[in-house]
């Protein structure tokens, strides 16, 4: 694994470089922005001058620039021009920028150009560049094609780029050769602490570089940096333990390659006259017959099914499970870089079955569930104590998270009764008097006879006198 340091066009970031060159003398290759050289007013021979530390790979800086398509053409016949005064440049990635249109971005003649790929998850145009070229510079992808592409791709004498990437592992585990990464002087521009911790490279909080330096002091006085300066918080100083960091982890990766021979069916050296990767003709697509998803099996059970006329039958009907089996492949495994039984060329070892049909199985899935939980809880928190005792956000997700499954597994388990009765009753208006339902199912109740009013009769008398 290749890591390319970028910022090179950077006088001070330059010499913070050459210094680790000297301390080292390892091979470093570094990367420079041709706009941003040109913003300094610097030409051809500090390149040239660059080249005769590092292997240095030139990069337009254009993507992002605010230009219109005019201008971007003049641009890029200039950086197509200055690269032809620095032949000791190793490789150049291929001038790109959104205003361009598909015929503008052929390119010229010299195999140390670097096509770009735009659109990481186009496979079909990947396959494609690097049927010519052997080599092109992209940005990672989410699409399970390209690791493995790029695998079966890999030149002795091709570069094949990931852009904007830190996180050298990954990379690998992608397929690539090489990271070009700025991440080397994050100490330099917020402060925060870059080191190896003896399987990947670290950033830490600013805050923590006392407990940094002293979980690390035995890595730091092994290479020969100065603790004073790292103590008072010397920017460059600590851009040095950056670089050294990434240059163990490159190291490390490039440990666990095995000598394995190149393919044989590798494509051939690109010619002076294939366009770029924008300006390629669309690859021939080949339809096939369709299959079933290797992911669930079918199997054949025998049960007693009733017919419509009221008899039972016995049929055979094709029940759907789960499949043991696997299209995973180690050289497309994104754990290719770490796993114990990889082996090029090889099919995954392992195999996950699992069967959740009865209750006692689907318990026994839950408990797992819950004990794979804890278990990373724990960890978890040994990383917390481990990183200084500040308290992770994480770790307390993690537990919350624990308690819920567990709570809902010790629901599942209970065993509650209950009794739900939905009672309707349909009245006339001429029924009104009569019981209600719960009368009709529980009986009713005779109501008290009804009295009749009492007749009072008052008779009258004629008392009048003559």
């Amino acid at each position: 694994m290749i890591c390319v340091f970028a910022g090179a066009e950077s006088a001070d970031h330059r010499r913070t470089l050459i210094s680790v060159k000297e301390m080292t003398d390892e091979h470093m290759a570094v990367s420079i922005s041709y706009r941003s050289l040109r913003s300094r007013r610097l030409g051809p021979q500090y390149v040239k001058d660059t080249a005769k530390h590092f292997s240095v790979v030139l990069e337009s800086g254009a993507a992002r620039a605010d230009m219109t398509r005019e201008e971007a053409l003049k641009q890029r016949d200039a950086y197509y021009d200055f690269l032809e005064q620095v032949p000791e440049v190793t490789y150049a990635i291929q001038f790109e920028h959104p205003s361009l249109l598909d015929g503008d971005n052929t390119i010229p003649e010299g195999g140390k150009i670097v096509p770009i790929l735009l659109d990481p998850t186009d496979a079909e145009r990947l396959e494609f560049i690097l049927d010519y070229s052997g080599q092109v510079a992209m940005a990672p992808s989410d699409d399970k094609r390209v690791p493995a592409i790029l695998r079966s791709r890999t030149q002795e004498d091709g570069l094949l780029v990931s852009l904007a990437q830190s996180d050298l592992a990954e990379a690998r585990a992608s397929g690539f050769s090489a990271v070009i990464t700025s991440a080397w002087n994050v100490p330099g521009r917020y402060g925060d602490p870059v080191v190896w911790d003896g399987n990947a490279v670290q950033r830490y909080k600013k805050k923590y570089r006392e407990d940094v330096l002293k979980s690390h002091r035995k890595w730091l006085d092994g290479i020969g940096v100065d603790f004073d300066l790292l103590e008072s918080g010397d920017s460059r100083e600590w851009n040095r333990v950056a670089v050294r960091s990434y240059l163990a982890w490159s190291a490390a990766l490039t440990a666990q390659v095995t000598d394995t021979p190149a393919p044989d069916n590798g494509p051939e050296p690109v010619s002076s006259e294939i366009a770029s990767a924008t300006s390629l003709p669309e690859p021939e697509r080949r339809f096939r017959a369709t299959v079933p998803l290797p992911v669930f099996s079918q199997s054949q059970v025998e049960a007693l099914e009733d017919n419509t006329d009221g008899t039972s039958e016995v049929r055979t009907r094709a029940v759907l499970r789960t499949s043991g089996d696997t299209l995973r492949v180690c050289d497309s495994c994104f754990l290719a870089s770490t796993c114990p039984a990889h082996e090029p060329g090889a099919n995954c070892a392992f195999h996950f079955p699992v069967e959740v049909r009865t209750d006692l199985q689907v318990r026994s899935l839950l408990s797992s569930m819950v004990e794979m939980q804890a278990s990373r809880v724990a960890f978890a928190r040994f990383a917390e104590e481990v990183n200084g005792g500040y308290p992770d956000p994480v770790v307390g997700q993690e537990m919350d998270r624990l308690f819920s499954m567990a709570d809902r597994m010790k629901k599942s388990e209970e065993r509650r009764e209950r009794l739900t009765v939905s009672v309707e009753a349909e009245s006339s208006i001429g029924s009104i008097g009569a019981g209600g339902v719960l009368s009709s199912i529980f009986g009713s109740r005779t109501p008290p006879p009804r009295r009749e009013p009492e007749m009072v009769v008052i008779e009258a008398q004629d008392v009048s006198t003559t």
